[in-house]
């Protein structure tokens, strides 16, 4: 018997920020570095005007939030693992940083992939 495509989920994109977390990476990276560093507030400022691509990758060089610490969705985070079951892959793609968002991937270990802001390119929107 021939197996079709459709015998196989379809692969799942995945938002980061306010879907797979209750919060933003980036808002949680900039109260974590303001904490420590008070200090970097004009830091803070020249990277944001260099761009937000710039800003992120920066604040992941100092902080990169604790993942078992980040408020998660649950009930999306169970719906994705019983989709992963079925066979669907699944890839986190989010305009956070690649730090932040590697390390919560890591510490979830559902994604096939990572796709992230690198410092260059704010993955947001069209990018």
């Amino acid at each position: 018997m021939m197996l079709s495509n459709l015998d196989k989920p379809l692969p799942l994109c995945v938002d980061l920020d306010g879907t797979l977390l209750r919060t933003d990476v980036t808002q949680e990276s900039l109260l974590l570095i303001l904490l420590k560093k008070p200090h970097f507030v004009f830091k803070i400022l020249w990277w944001f005007i260099q761009g937000r691509a710039v800003l992120k990758q920066h604040l992941a060089d100092y902080v990169v939030p604790v993942p078992s610490k980040l408020p998660l969705n649950y009930i999306f985070l169970e719906y994705l693992e019983e989709e992963k079951q079925k066979g669907a892959s699944l890839y986190l793609v989010t305009a956070a940083d690649q730090a932040p968002a590697q390390a919560i991937a890591n510490y979830l270990g559902l994604f096939d992939e990572v796709f992230a802001s690198d410092g260059h390119t704010n993955l947001r929107h069209e990018a």
